[in-house]
């Protein structure tokens, strides 16, 4: 059965992305090592929201997931699909969460995005989350975290300073 996974940095003030939805606070950490090989090695399918996608399709450095399987979450069309890939439109994300258990090609990890991640997390669905509290506070921006419905406890399984000041967080749901 596979572990369904997030990976996501996020600024001392939790925010994923600054208030022009931008990342290019992270440009300051380019070139130190947090894992990310050895965490994309385990990892045989992506799942992004339509935001993410279009994030990432715009990338200078090419499509960043050759050879995975990618699961686009979106009710538009979407005319350049990468290989390997296909749409997921349904309403209950649950019928999805149940599909990607079943995924025999590796873990799935569920690639940012608050909106998808929340989904996930409300629906029991996403196993473990590493997150890397950057040391910026970004002030206004997209949280890394919508409300929860309800209180919620995660279990910390390992914390780690890294490189730069970063804060590696590994929890369980």
């Amino acid at each position: 059965m596979a572990q369904i996974r997030g990976y996501i940095a996020a600024s001392l003030d939790g925010l994923i992305a600054d208030a022009d939805h931008g990342v290019g606070w992270l440009d300051d950490f380019d070139g130190a090592d947090f894992g990310y090989e050895r965490f994309i090695s385990d990892i045989g399918c992506v799942v992004m929201g339509r935001k993410s996608f279009d994030f990432v399709d715009a990338y200078d450095g090419g499509w960043p997931y050759p050879g995975k399987e990618v699961v686009l979450v979106t009710h538009r069309e979407v005319a350049n699909l990468p290989p390997q890939s296909r749409l997921w439109s349904g309403e209950d994300i649950r019928s999805l969460i149940d599909d990607l258990r079943r995924f025999e090609g590796g873990d799935v990890w569920v690639v940012g995005g608050s909106d998808l991640l929340h989904q996930f997390r409300q629906a029991g669905g996403l196993d473990t989350l590493e997150i890397f509290t950057m040391p910026v506070l970004l002030g206004r921006g997209v949280p890394l975290w919508l409300p929860a419905k309800q209180k919620e406890t995660a279990t910390l399984v390992e914390t780690v300073a890294m490189d730069l000041g970063v804060v590696r967080s590994v929890y369980r749901f």
